[in-house]
């Protein structure tokens, strides 16, 4: 069996994810409670946080969301590996990374012809994540920034929708992108 465990963290429990696939245990794209610790009496927050140690980064999530580490609904977007998705009120959220040697900065990666995302940084709004130079795409729910020599790319469709979203207005996307943080380490 191989697994992968995360951890989603609240003020009230953290309770341990493992995804599964092969031999026993839950099918492949399920994530099953493994452990929950209780520390207080609360009722849960709105929030949770998700934490992938592996690709060092954190970011919060609708505490009802659907976690799901092993699938993609956009698997020719990027060109990179599926981190983890979830889905809220119909609508999917994820994350994916592709580690580079050969650029310096994400400018360099997004104008890059060799690349999935080769465009004009006019296509792009600039922003910031966790410090990070990163890159909104105008025409939809896609940002993408580089943290050491990982490429990320958050992105957002609406329900039944095999494409990313066009609405940025969408307040799960931008609460998603806002906390993205880096575990330094």
């Amino acid at each position: 069996m191989i697994s992968r465990t995360c951890a989603i963290l609240a003020s009230c429990c953290v309770i341990t994810l493992t995804a599964c696939s092969g031999g026993t245990g839950p099918s492949s794209g399920e994530a099953a409670i493994s452990s929950m610790t209780t520390s207080s009496n609360e009722a849960a927050p709105d929030n949770s946080t998700y934490e992938n140690e592996e690709w060092g980064y954190r970011f919060r999530l609708p505490s009802n969301a659907l976690l799901d580490e092993t699938s993609t609904k956009f698997p020719d977007s990027f060109g990179g590996t599926h981190l983890v998705q979830f889905t809220y009120a119909g609508n999917t959220y994820e994350v994916r990374g592709v580690r580079t040697d050969n650029h310096e900065n994400i400018e360099q990666w997004l104008q890059d012809p060799n690349t999935q995302k080769a465009g004009k940084l006019s296509e792009y709004d600039k922003t910031i994540i966790d410090g990070n130079p990163a890159y909104q795409w105008k025409q939809g729910l896609i940002t993408t920034f580089m943290f050491d020599d990982v490429v990320f790319e958050i992105s957002g469709s609406e329900e039944g929708a095999m494409t990313v979203s066009s609405n940025r207005n969408d307040a799960i996307f931008q609460e998603f992108v806002s906390s993205f943080q880096m575990i330094k380490n």
